[in-house]
């Protein structure tokens, strides 16, 4: 019986880190890991490059949310199903609509500085099952 329930973890564990191949947001470089940073928990990674570059869908799925969220400015939030999502903050301009089903790599918001902001990036997070979690987990090595 103890055997079962550990192949159900490790089952749940493999679908969860391998079953969505994500690619970059955006090809800048990271300013801000994903971790402790300045005495709080920065739950994304933060990706530098210039005022007005395209951020793309990292996985196709369907756009949840647009608008503004505090900290994070103009906000993206795709679903990509089985409790999988990713965000893109601080935006300057969104392409997308809220029920529109995008593609992996498909253009959907301009980087910029909107919202708790020290310069122009991209602020993306990857969540599963509501709990944020490191997004290089999911990400292509570069």
């Amino acid at each position: 019986m103890r055997f079962w329930g550990l192949l159900i973890i490790l089952i749940f564990f493999v679908h969860n880190v391998f079953a969505f191949s994500l690619v970059w947001p955006s090809m800048g470089k990271i300013s801000s890991r994903y971790g402790g940073r300045y005495g709080q928990f920065h739950t994304g990674i933060d990706i530098t490059d210039s005022k007005g570059n395209i951020v793309r869908a990292a996985e196709s799925g369907e756009i949840v949310f647009i608008g503004n969220k505090k900290a994070l400015g103009k906000a993206v939030v795709i679903d990509h199903g089985d409790g999988f999502r990713t965000v893109y903050g601080h935006n300057s301009r969104i392409y997308v609509k809220r029920g529109m089903r995008v593609k992996q790599g498909q253009k959907i918001s301009k980087m910029g500085a909107s919202g708790r902001s020290t310069g122009i990036h991209l602020h993306f997070e990857v969540r599963v099952n509501k709990k944020h979690v490191n997004p290089l987990q999911y990400l292509p090595s570069r």
